[in-house]
């Protein structure tokens, strides 16, 4: 056609015809010639995209690869200790390896311990290295990533500040029971004096684990809701402190009641003691009132700080 225009140019042929048809079918090539350019761009920016895509889908698949080789690895190993997926020659052996005299060897119930050295419990009138054997149960409590697993896996929390091999409280270093109490000799639920946190702890554990408080273990575990308390032991003189938010509060109300003019407590020997003396406490009243008191002390006076121990939920019985 190009060639069709230019030869009508010189007189051969209708010019307006061909130069009609010329224009167009160049208005055409032009215009189709856009598309061609904005397809390829657009090409070329899916072939980017599906790069990119490629390159995440290779990222999951290699993440997903490594969780199943995990997944398997730990198959493997629960097929090794979980008596209901282990195969019948590891059934087999875990009772030859737990056979007495064999045992010392690699039990399939092993005793795991802390031995305190710098601490000592009184055994019989003998000082003996404290040891708590909590661990054995409480597998997880120094190892990070089991937060979220149930009782008595579960991670430690706050590992940075305690039990953790790098917080100030490692649990090489300070074992279990001298913060929360119990035995730490233990190693069965009851053995170990755990303690209930409410009534319906205490219900639960002796329906469903035999609980019952050991009787002749004299510093039974802390509940989980005076677990601060055991900060006292060796932060008694530098309170308050910023991870002990409820033992802090305590002892600032102690403090404002001015409960240390009756109650003898090292910390505040020195400290001034509100009111008068109460060494000639016993020529000022009788057995009657000291009850009534004891007892209840707002009945004698309304506004005193004086807290109710008696005619409690947990403390109904009169009995002193």
């Amino acid at each position: 056609m190009k060639y069709e225009y230019e030869k009508s140019q010189f007189g051969h042929g209708s010019i307006t015809d061909i130069e009609k048809k010329y224009l167009s079918l160049t208005d055409n090539v032009n215009k189709y010639f856009l598309i061609r350019q904005n397809s390829e761009s657009k090409i070329e920016t899916m072939k980017i995209q599906e790069r990119e895509i490629r390159k995440e889908i290779d990222e999951i698949n290699n993440s997903l690869n490594a969780l199943t080789r995990g997944k398997d690895l730990l198959k493997r190993k629960l097929s090794k200790v979980d008596p209901e997926s282990m195969s019948f020659a590891n059934k087999i052996g875990n009772v030859v390896r737990d056979l007495p005299v064999l045992d010392f060897i690699d039990p399939y119930y092993e005793v795991k311990q802390v031995v305190v050295n710098d601490l000592e419990e009184d055994l019989v009138y003998m000082g003996m290295p404290k040891v708590d054997r909590c661990m054995t149960c409480h597998v997880g409590i120094d190892k990070a990533g089991f937060e979220d697993a149930p009782q008595p896996y579960s991670t430690h929390p706050k590992l940075d500040f305690m039990v953790g091999p790098n917080s100030p409280h490692p649990l090489s270093e300070f074992g279990c029971t001298s913060c929360h109490a119990g035995r730490g000799r233990g190693t069965g639920f009851y053995t170990s004096a755990h303690s209930p946190n409410d009534k319906e702890t205490a219900h639960r554990w002796k329906k469903e684990l035999g609980w019952e408080p050991m009787h002749y273990w004299e510093i039974p575990m802390l509940p989980k809701k005076y677990t601060e308390a055991g900060c006292y032991k060796c932060h008694s003189g530098n309170m308050p402190l910023k991870e002990a938010e409820t033992l802090s509060l305590g002892l600032s109300v102690f403090e404002k009641a001015g409960c240390h003019a009756c109650h003898q407590v090292d910390r505040w020997n020195d400290a001034t003691k509100p009111g008068p003396s109460l060494y000639h406490m016993a020529s000022k009243t009788d057995k009657n009132w000291t009850y009534k008191w004891i007892i209840e002390p707002r009945s004698f006076r309304h506004n005193t700080w004086m807290p109710h121990f008696f005619k409690k939920d947990n403390n109904s019985s009169l009995k002193i």
